[in-house]
């Protein structure tokens, strides 16, 4: 994924997980349980390297690209949603089992095989299909609920 991609990837997260500005400007803040961990996270990394690094913001600390708790934090809200997540090996789906006329039939919304330097059977991998299968989920979500 493009570094824009990414931008764009974190900041849909957040919005699904309800994850807004704190108090404080240089701090996150979110109501829902399983955000709220995140949140501390990313605060706690941000005033520990904000000396080192003046440039950088709390918003730099959440790896929902990266880090699989925040992955699955987001695995877990969009299940919430009702859609089906599989990842198996380097591959991941993200499907429907509904459509309009409540008829059973199931609609792949975002799948995606992962690679990471040339290799598809990483972990890294399994991350990339993981988490760009989530944003062309969240792209596909943002329009169309």
């Amino acid at each position: 994924m493009t570094k824009e991609e990414i931008l764009e990837y974190n900041k849909m997260c957040m919005e699904l997980l309800e994850i807004v500005p704190g108090y404080f400007p240089d701090e996150l803040h979110s109501t829902r349980e399983g955000s709220i961990s995140l949140c501390v996270y990313a605060n706690a990394l941000y005033y520990m390297e904000k000396e080192d690094n003046p440039e950088c913001t709390v918003y730099d600390f959440l790896k929902f690209d990266y880090d699989w708790n925040y992955i699955h934090e987001v695995i877990t809200e969009v299940e919430k949603l009702k859609y089906l997540v599989i990842i198996q090996s380097n591959y991941c789906c993200i499907q429907t089992i509904r459509n309009s006329d409540n008829k059973f039939k199931s609609y792949i919304i975002a799948q995606e095989h992962g690679v990471h330097e040339g290799k598809t059977n990483t972990m890294e991998a399994k991350r990339n299909a993981v988490v760009r299968a989530l944003y062309l989920f969240l792209k596909w979500y943002k329009q169309n609920k």
